[in-house]
């Protein structure tokens, strides 16, 4: 079994490029608002920089999951999905198979969701701006939000460049230095786009520390749990 059948409220997270479990501050909000109510549910991918191998096997594993939740849920339960960064991008090309995994890319502003049948809501945080379908603006009464921060340099779109840099994202994990010229001509492309590309990287390294990364939704994750569940 999959689901706990005394738990009204499930939840399951994609996480990021890097994360293997729920988000420390997701898990918190839940917890925090809902206590022994809900069950928190994570799906395990490689979550790597090599995006053509990670991508695919989380929107297969997210697709099995939720084929299983469809089978257990009672009717009482009410199923929430949540992801960032690369987990939102898996969850977006789930959601689109008509898109999927580099294939058109597309904006959606009413999305029909294959899973509307098992899921009520769902929230993505820091979507990749190289994925395909985004959610730009939450519509009232949508059961889907997009959150991304406008300096959240991942979220950026690379017009027309957006598998190329994929492309070149996944040689460079494995090995392919070469590939680096690809992405330094990206980044004299786009200067601006790049300084907060950079700036986002001295972040995560912690040679900033005096400010949150624009990638970090932490302090946005209680306010959209309430959401979720209300």
């Amino acid at each position: 079994m999959l689901l706990d059948p005394t738990k009204k409220h499930i939840f399951i997270w994609v996480p990021g490029t890097g994360g293997h479990e729920v988000h420390p501050a997701f898990r918190a909000a839940v917890e925090k608002q809902l206590g022994d109510e809900a069950q928190l549910l994570h799906v395990e991918y490689p979550a790597i920089w090599n995006f053509d191998k990670s991508v695919p096997v989380g929107i297969k594993e997210l697709t099995k999951m939720l084929k299983q939740v469809r089978k257990e849920k009672t009717p009482d339960q009410k199923v929430y999905v949540g992801g960032s960064s690369q987990g939102a991008w898996v969850i977006s090309d789930v959601y689109n198979p008509q898109f999927g995994y580099d294939r058109i890319y597309s904006v959606s502003r009413t999305p029909n969701l294959p899973y509307n049948d098992i899921v009520t809501k769902t929230v993505i945080f820091g979507h990749p701006g190289v994925a395909h379908t985004h959610w730009h603006d939450r519509i009232e009464g949508s059961p889907m939000w997009e959150i991304d921060n406008p300096h959240d340099a991942v979220a950026y779109s690379w017009p027309g460049e957006e598998r190329k840099l994929v492309r070149a994202l996944g040689d460079l994990w494995k090995g392919k230095f070469w590939k680096l010229g690809t992405i330094l001509w990206e980044v004299i492309k786009h200067p601006k786009k790049s300084s907060q590309l950079i700036w986002l990287i001295l972040c995560a390294t912690g040679v900033v520390w005096w400010t949150d990364s624009p990638h970090d939704y932490s302090q946005q994750m209680p306010l959209v749990v309430y959401w979720l569940i209300n």
